[in-house]
């Protein structure tokens, strides 16, 4: 298929060709099924982290202070945070589908002259998938691909993808900035959380493309 001038391949099966496409194409029908991918559970891994260490050294004190009722006021607020983040989860796991892992198995499935078919990689992934919201409706892209056959579950033809996924972006948006403003930055997990940062960033301008 062509794309926006650019010429794309795949094997005849998208789950059975390079040995090492053939993972990453696995793991990533896997973060389909579940309908939460890696970046996001690293993301809510950090915020509830960052919650528990807001709270530690004042429940510390307290403990010391034996002020029982301070302290059952701090679990108390700590755990309302965290019931918010685990709503944001449970409400995704919720989702029908989830169209930009969609987009992230098809990134697998075709590949360009200028990359290696035996290996996907997910930086290029994300500037092709750009791309090819650049040039291309969603609908008539995953028309195109013919996911039906890969994804024999999904049925394009019964659902609004654009609205949907608008409405789903924007919820994920919404959440991964209550994510942020839970992060607690050290030297461990600094280079991790920038790239977090980084993923919200390219989400808002996938959003824009396909506004």
């Amino acid at each position: 298929m062509t794309i926006g001038g650019i010429n794309y391949y795949s094997y005849k099966d998208p789950l059975h060709g390079a040995a090492i496409r053939q993972m990453d194409a696995q793991a990533i029908f896997m973060e389909f099924e579940q309908k939460v991918d890696k970046r996001y559970l690293q993301s809510f891994s950090e915020a509830i982290k960052g919650i528990k260490g807001k709270y530690k050294e004042a429940i510390n004190e307290a403990i010391k202070k034996q002020d029982f009722i301070g302290l059952m006021q701090l679990y108390n607020n700590q755990q309302r945070e965290e019931e918010v983040l685990f709503k944001f989860l449970g409400q995704k796991q919720e989702h029908i589908t989830h169209v930009d892992l969609l987009y992230k198995l098809a990134s697998v499935k075709f590949f360009d002259a200028s990359e290696n078919p035996n290996k996907w990689n997910e930086v290029y992934a994300e500037q092709k998938i750009l791309h090819w919201q650049k040039y291309e409706d969603m609908d008539a892209f995953f028309l195109r691909i013919s996911f039906g056959s890969m994804l024999p579950s999904f049925d394009t033809s019964k659902a609004d993808l654009r609205t949907y996924t608008k409405a789903q972006r924007e919820q994920l948006l919404k959440t991964l900035e209550l994510h942020q403003k839970a992060y607690s930055i050290t030297a461990d997990n600094k280079e991790l959380i920038s790239s977090l940062k980084s993923w919200a960033e390219r989400l808002k301008k996938s959003m824009h493309l396909q506004s």
